[in-house]
């Protein structure tokens, strides 16, 4: 059982094993799943590629952004727990950064809660894989710095929601029946990435920062795919991403 792989031993293989002893480059990490935003940062006016992560599917750069304050970068990782839990790895023993601020879209629970606000995880429901291999099993996992987003938000007077959200592998197996059972407990949200993300920072020692827009709808009578391409690629996020990165205590 998948609940039950979690082994508090080390690991056969590592990530600085992989990539040797670094130089500390990056105080910051932000994590994006938008091939846009991730462009309009690459294109930003002193921007630089930092470095490279080298997979069989291709190289993913690292973009050192023209930040002041810190030094805070920008990578782009596939969707799903796997691959975004993977690269912070990556990320960490190239840059070695442990502040990673994740922000994406999500399918909304209860879109009167979540329209028009962007929603700070303070939970996350474990229906995927990775947390299990770095976490001993429960049913979520606290976001441990849901509150320092949360303060941001509120200094900023920007609008957003606190809730749990519900973390699946399944992409196309969102069920109704699962999707009550998530929102009986509290959940407003579903996505890919938080359960698994949260684990992986939480076993190394690192900070995660993550927040959310809503896009598609499994709220109603029928799935609507909302502001979807809105919630994926506005890059309103990274620039909000930017500014928090730039408040943190690092």
């Amino acid at each position: 059982m998948i609940i039950d792989q979690f082994i508090d031993e080390n690991e056969i293989i590592s990530a600085p094993a992989v990539y040797g002893k670094r130089e500390k480059t990056l105080d910051v990490a932000l994590i994006t799943f938008s091939s846009e935003i991730f462009k309009d940062a690459k294109e930003m006016e002193g921007s630089s590629v930092l470095s490279v992560i080298s997979a069989a599917g291709g190289k993913y750069e690292i973009i050192k952004l023209p930040v002041k304050e810190k030094r805070v970068g920008i990578f782009l990782t596939p969707c799903g727990a796997p691959a975004a839990g993977g690269f912070m790895e990556d990320v960490n023993a190239i840059t070695g950064v442990d502040n990673f601020i994740l922000f994406g879209s999500c399918g909304t629970l209860d879109h009167g809660k979540t329209d028009g606000k962007y929603i700070v995880v303070d939970e996350a429901y474990r229906d995927e894989g990775l947390s299990y291999h770095y976490l001993p099993p429960s049913d979520y996992l606290s976001i441990t710095n849901w509150k320092t987003v949360e303060n941001f938000f509120r200094e900023h007077e920007v609008p957003h929601v606190v809730g749990k959200t519900w973390t699946t592998d399944a992409f196309y197996r969102e069920t109704r029946s699962c999707m009550a059972k998530r929102k009986e407990e509290g959940c407003i949200a579903v996505e890919m990435e938080i359960a698994g993300c949260q684990a992986v920072a939480t076993r190394r020692g690192w900070n995660f920062y993550p927040f959310l827009e809503s896009g598609d709808k499994l709220d109603g009578e029928e799935w609507s795919i909302g502001n979807l391409k809105g919630a994926n690629h506005q890059n309103r996020k990274l620039f909000l991403a930017i500014e928090l990165a730039k408040a943190l205590k690092c």
